[in-house]
């Protein structure tokens, strides 16, 4: 990312936050593609390095930046033109340590901007209410409460959040609404998140093996309505807690079927607080043949596993390909 920032000869959006982010920053790809030659990369899966040589000073590009990565923006002192930031969730504190770390992280995406540049706030999330008066230039803030909502096709009151985020940095490029709500109408999704695989006795599979954190397992379980959805929750541990996400799931999810290396500690937050079954299983394979016989015509069965796929899986893709297979066999 470094590399590419210092070489890039046009205007560069930068999309951060805790959940949210990859989906915000393809809608975003999305709607100033209708306007410009636009590159989308970063965190979201594409390195743009080898584009250079095409990349044109009047286009556009988009990165997804993760904690990770803007951790070393310090060492060039660069920060993209505008920047977006979705929301601000527990997140990555096996390596931050604490939540006031990851914040600094995050906020490395904004620290180097110029006095014309643009910050984009979430005006919905209470702890990003402060960093407005660290932006060193322009700051916009964006909302789902009042705003007039999209028609998408992807379900989920955070895909009207991430809708709005992205027609905020559109307009900071002076595309109209109308242009925006078109490309939008259009926007199919990204793989692995809130993503649906396959239709069978009438129950629905959908893939968000992207969530690897209870607050993205939350967003997701609140997509669908209560008591159809059998939830599959579990993989690594990333020592975030699962309070909340175990109050919810408890009383709005049918079952909650827990696997992998956090699976005691979910059941341990789930059960006796509601309704909902709980069950600990081996793995995976063992939760999609769980779901299948618990699940009934109109039920939901959820892969969103709160958790990153690295006891049992390479990466959240392998995981969800998996899901996918087994869900359709």
């Amino acid at each position: 990312i470094n590399l590419f920032m210092e070489r890039c000869p046009c205007r560069i959006v930068g999309i951060t936050g805790s959940v949210g982010k990859s989906t915000t920053t393809a809608m975003t790809g999305e709607i100033l593609a209708r306007r410009y030659t636009t590159h989308i990369g970063g965190n979201i899966g594409r390195c743009l390095l080898n584009d250079l040589p095409t990349i044109k000073p009047d286009h556009v590009v988009v990165l997804e930046l993760s904690s990770f990565q803007l951790e070393r923006l310090p060492l060039i002192g660069v920060s993209p033109q505008v920047v977006l930031v979705t929301n601000l969730l527990a997140n990555h504190l096996d390596r931050h340590g604490t939540m006031d770390a990851y914040a600094e992280a995050k906020k490395n995406i904004f620290s180097f901007q110029g006095r014309e540049d643009v910050l984009i706030l979430n005006a919905d999330d209470a702890a990003l209410a402060d960093w407005a008066g660290e932006a060193p230039g322009h700051v916009a803030t964006f909302s789902a409460r009042d705003a007039d909502p999209f028609d998408l096709l992807l379900p989920g009151r955070h895909n009207q959040a991430n809708a709005q985020a992205a027609w905020a940095v559109a307009s900071q490029f002076v595309i109209d609404r109308d242009t925006a709500a078109a490309a939008l109408a259009g926007f199919r999704g990204l793989p692995h998140r809130l993503q649906r695989v396959v239709q069978r006795d009438g129950v629905q599979y959908w893939n968000d093996s992207k969530c690897t954190t209870p607050a993205g397992a939350i967003v997701a379980l609140n997509s669908f309505p209560p008591g159809h959805s059998i939830l599959l929750v579990g993989g690594y541990d990333k020592q975030l807690s699962f309070d909340a996400l175990g109050r919810l799931a408890a009383n709005r999810a049918k079952a909650v079927l827990c696997y992998g290396q956090a699976a005691e500690p979910i059941a341990k937050a789930t059960r006796g607080r509601g309704p909902a079954l709980v069950e600990v299983v081996a793995d995976l394979p063992a939760a999609v043949a769980r779901a299948r016989a618990l699940a009934e015509a109109g039920d939901v069965v959820l892969l969103s596993p709160a958790c990153a796929s690295y006891d049992q899986f390479t990466n959240y893709e392998e995981r969800g390909e998996r899901f996918a297979r087994l869900a359709g066999d």
